[in-house]
């Protein structure tokens, strides 16, 4: 079942930051929450810099089976995002 990007953007304005791991730096993802910010003005969204798609993808294996916080959204590449789904660790999004 998918849920509407609308509704996760109205939890996130409630909920606090969206957290995001992402391999690039600090400048280039800026550019891309500006640009999703233009379209959802209220939902701040926090950068955490995390290289390899293996460690991104070990830290929300890591973090999910210990019953943490983990990221809202990330950019493994797609083996790892593969692998994720494997595990039941994704959110289908309309």
């Amino acid at each position: 079942m998918s849920i509407p990007c609308k509704i996760l953007a109205g939890r996130a304005e409630k909920e606090g930051p969206v957290i995001w791991y992402e391999s690039n730096t600090q400048n280039k993802t800026d550019k891309a929450v500006a640009a999703f910010n233009r379209s959802y003005p209220k939902v701040k969204v926090q950068h955490f810099r995390i290289t390899g798609g293996n460690v991104m993808a070990g830290r929300i294996i890591q973090e999910t089976q210990a019953d943490g916080k983990t990221s809202d959204m990330a950019t493994p590449g797609v083996s790892k995002t593969w692998q994720l789904g494997g595990w039941q660790m994704l959110q289908n999004l309309d």
